[in-house]
């Protein structure tokens, strides 16, 4: 049983914040949403954050807008995604994921690109309570897919983040540095939440794991956390 502390000192939340255009002329990016999630204590002290991404396949596919050019133009990481997921010839979801995850059509997919949390607040559960959360308030279509990429954070982050002083406090040199099982340990993690390694799928030779929306996944009660 992994129990958050529930007190003055560690009460934690998570906000998110979402960006999007008001005007009638739509930019091709404006079908991939970033989601940015902080994760605070009751005295708004930062422990955490989430980067997350959602490519609005049913919006975009209902607007006549093409998918790979809206990713394209949005970011690298969606980009990546959409390469993955979908057919290059016939702009369709891989047959083969369909297959596996008993799905026939995509509303939104879920990226959970990253979560960060401080030294002092790991083991307690608060990443796969702030992925739950993501999926949570983000998804409302039974057909929506939850994917994302089990990468220990060590082994991308070169040490030039814009945000140097974070990257500090995250204290990634002190993580495991044996990649196979920090990455298998992390891949063990996002399991949890009943995502599971999508057959013959992966981003710059990293499996990519994958929830189809429309199953019933663990509560955070499931997991044991409370």
């Amino acid at each position: 049983m992994v129990e958050l502390p529930n007190d003055d000192d560690f009460a934690p939340r998570l906000s998110f914040s979402v960006e999007r255009s008001l005007l009638a002329y739509l930019e091709p990016d404006d079908y991939v949403l970033t989601v940015h999630g902080s994760i605070c204590t009751d005295d708004d002290t930062k422990v955490g954050r989430l980067l997350g991404y959602i490519i609005q396949v049913n919006r975009a596919t209902n607007e006549e807008q093409d998918l790979f050019e809206a990713c394209d133009a949005h970011s690298q990481t969606a980009t990546d995604y959409y390469e993955a997921l979908f057919d290059h010839k016939t702009g369709d979801f891989k047959e083969s994921i369909e297959e596996q995850l008993g799905i026939t059509r995509v509303g939104n997919i879920l990226i959970v690109d990253r979560i960060e949390v401080l030294p002092a607040y790991r083991k307690l559960g608060v990443g796969l309570a702030a992925a739950c959360c993501f999926i949570d308030t983000f998804s409302n279509d039974v057909d929506d897919l939850a994917v994302g990429l089990p990468h220990p954070l060590q082994f991308i982050t070169d040490g030039r983040s814009a945000d140097a002083e974070w990257e500090m406090k995250m204290q990634y040199k002190n993580l495991p540095r044996d990649k196979k099982k920090a990455t298998e340990k992390l891949q063990a993690y996002w399991s949890k939440l009943g995502m599971q390694r999508l057959q013959d799928i992966e981003i710059h030779g990293s499996p990519v794991y994958g929830l189809s929306l429309s199953n019933k996944r663990p509560t955070l009660a499931d997991l044991g956390i409370k």
